[in-house]
């Protein structure tokens, strides 16, 4: 009984480095997999997000509001990117239909949404001045 028992050790000995070996790979494949299937339903994600709301909902020209008219800053948004008095300021803008936001120079622009119909949106990115946009030509009471 005793040699079965040694052998048996013996056996199990041998195929331990081995077994290692096979778990090491599980563990490595499944960690490679969990990665690919993140970035995968990320990207899904992502496109879902843009089809859900897309960027061109917010395209045209959005003037602030309760300035003086010849005061009043103009953004517009277009497929191009963000234009502020005739400058492309950015080629790209992000927009989750909720919040828009660009990079200007070292400083990223942030507005919220102050409606279901995205016609009118808020800067938030700065505490002290946060004007009121309005974009033109879309009526607010719309629905």
């Amino acid at each position: 009984m005793s040699k079965v028992v040694a052998e048996n050790q013996q056996k199990g000995e041998m195929k331990t480095p081995q077994r290692k070996l096979v778990e090491r790979m599980v563990i490595a494949i499944a960690v490679v997999g969990t990665v690919v299937v993140v970035s995968i339903f990320g990207n899904i994600g992502q496109h879902i997000s843009e089809i859900m709301n897309p960027k061109s909902s917010v395209y045209g020209t959005w003037v602030e509001q309760n300035v003086a008219t010849y005061a009043a800053e103009k953004i517009v948004l277009s497929k191009h990117g963000v234009t502020i008095k005739g400058r492309v300021v950015a080629t790209q803008f992000e927009f989750d239909g909720t919040e828009l936001s660009y990079q200007f120079g070292n400083h990223t622009l942030r507005y919220k949404m102050k409606d279901h119909n995205n016609a009118e949106m808020k800067r938030i990115s700065s505490p002290h001045y946060q004007p009121v946009y309005r974009l033109s030509g879309k009526d607010q009471n719309r629905y």
